[in-house]
């Protein structure tokens, strides 16, 4: 099983990275998860869209060419089992330099394609794992979270089938380690040990 980890952490001591961290050494303890873990932070192959880019960019999906740095990106997320995304809330959804993956992952006729019907995607990913931890009251009562229906929308437009969320709120480190422990493994085992042993 592929496993493309996308860390989005900017701080250094994120507790969302810290997150991360535990669900790796999660996933470690199985031999048969292969993972690749990309840093959005001053990653050089991250590239914000400008008009020529853009440009670049709807030449490139015309014609089928996509032989340059740009595609890294997509080009690993076409090719992996599962996605997991860990990103830390800001001003209402995640950092920037996780749009700009986002906008270089959603590539016509690489990631996905349409027809009369819609969108379609054309990946091999069947799951997206988002984890986070958010500073103030986030809650589905508050309304500020555009961020989880961002990565939904993300989700449906790929094709992807399953989309499982772990997310934390004005937590501590002592007390955000101790939760993990409690429920990194069962989360783990909800969302990829099972498809793991089936597969």
């Amino acid at each position: 099983m592929r496993i493309l980890v996308i860390d989005s952490s900017i701080r250094e001591n994120s507790k969302t990275r810290m997150v991360l961290n535990r669900f790796l050494a999660e996933m470690n303890n199985n031999r048969d998860i292969e993972i690749d873990t990309i840093y959005l932070n001053n990653n050089p192959y991250l590239m914000p869209l400008n008009d020529c880019l853009l440009a670049k960019r709807d030449s490139d999906c015309y014609n089928k060419r996509f032989y340059d740095d740009y595609y890294c990106f997509a080009k690993k997320l076409k090719s992996c089992d599962a996605l997991v995304i860990a990103a830390p809330f800001y001003d209402l959804c995640f950092p920037t330099i996780l749009k700009c993956f986002i906008e270089q992952t959603l590539v016509y006729n690489l990631t996905f394609v349409d027809d009369e019907f819609g969108v379609k995607g054309i990946i091999n990913c069947k799951k997206l794992i988002y984890l986070s931890v958010r500073g103030g009251v986030i809650n589905d009562y508050n309304n500020v979270d555009i961020a989880t229906p961002y990565l939904n929308g993300y989700k449906n437009m790929l094709g992807i089938k399953e989309f499982y969320t772990l997310s934390y709120s004005c937590i501590d480190y002592p007390e955000l380690e101790k939760k993990l422990e409690e429920d990194i493994p069962l989360f783990y085992k909800k969302c990829l040990y099972e498809y793991n042993a089936n597969n």
